[in-house]
């Protein structure tokens, strides 16, 4: 795509829309680039060759890559927010919104990713949490066990049990 002696001559991708947002990858030698063709292509710098293609359903409007280049996090018009392997062209995760995304970033350990959205709300979201680490924070947040009741209206159709082990039992 470029050289040193090319640096500042123009290079025109096969984007069928105008391009919007681009991003580096900060420990490759990829470029993603996003326009209003609702998709993402990711691209080799030193060959010039796209890498992969990451589609979606409505107009990107913000991309990152995480610290090691190693997720892609895509924000979109339709209130997706989709995390991507950027050379598999893997989804490997999506965080609605209610409203349009407009920013989308990962915290450096790349456990959390924070978004904004049109209507102006902030969020943080733990995106690689699967149940078992959703229910030890949970667990760690609260002072004892569901009662029969409060089970009940929350998980009215699963049988009542324990779910955090280290509180006090469960009341039969």
């Amino acid at each position: 795509m470029w050289t040193l002696t090319d640096l500042g001559k123009p290079v025109v991708l096969p984007h069928k829309a105008v391009v919007r947002v681009v991003a580096f990858d900060p420990e490759g030698p990829h470029l993603a680039t996003a326009s209003l063709e609702k998709t993402v292509w990711i691209w080799d710098i030193i060959s010039g060759k796209s890498v992969s293609q990451l589609i979606h359903d409505a107009r990107v409007n913000d991309i990152s890559y995480s610290y090691d280049g190693s997720y892609l996090a895509t924000a979109c018009d339709d209130g997706m927010v989709q995390v991507w392997n950027p050379v598999t062209a893997a989804e490997l995760a999506r965080l609605p919104h209610e409203d349009a995304v407009t920013s989308v970033a990962f915290r450096p350990d790349e456990e959390y990713i924070t978004t904004v959205s049109s209507d102006g709300s902030l969020s943080l979201w733990a995106w690689q949490w699967g149940p078992e680490e959703l229910t030890a924070e949970g667990c760690s947040r609260i002072s004892r066990n569901f009662t029969q009741e409060e089970w009940k209206c929350y998980f009215p159709d699963e049988p009542y049990r324990c779910t955090c082990e280290n509180l006090p039992p469960c009341a039969e």
